[in-house]
C-alpha cells in the first residue's frame, strides 16, 4: 500500500493513541489478507487532542511487528498546514 492515512482526534491521547493502534492493526491484517504490503516510510498517522501541551507521543506498533511511527509537528495536505 502505498501513501496510506489514519487520522484520529480526541480529549487526549490516551483516546487517540488506543484508536490509532487499533485503526492501524485492522488495515494491516486487511492488507496481509490481500496479499499487499504497507510501505511504512510512505504512511502517516495524525492524531489530534485538545490537549495544552507540546507532547505529542509516538505510537509504538512492535507488538504488531511493526516500527514505532514517530509524530510530526505538523501536517501539510493539500497545501494546507495543520497544527
Amino acid at each position: 500500500m502505498d501513501d496510506g492515512l489514519l487520522i484520529s482526534q480526541g480529549k487526549t491521547y490516551n483516546i487517540t493513541l488506543p484508536e490509532l493502534y487499533s485503526s492501524y492493526r485492522v488495515v494491516t491484517d486487511l492488507m496481509v489478507v490481500f496479499g499487499l504490503v504497507i510501505e511504512y516510510d510512505k504512511s502517516e498517522i495524525f492524531h489530534f487532542s485538545r490537549a495544552h501541551n507540546d507532547s505529542n507521543p509516538e505510537l509504538d506498533l512492535s507488538a504488531i511487528s511493526a516500527p514505532t511511527l514517530k509524530s510530526k509537528t505538523y501536517w501539510r495536505y493539500l497545501g494546507f498546514y495543520f497544527n
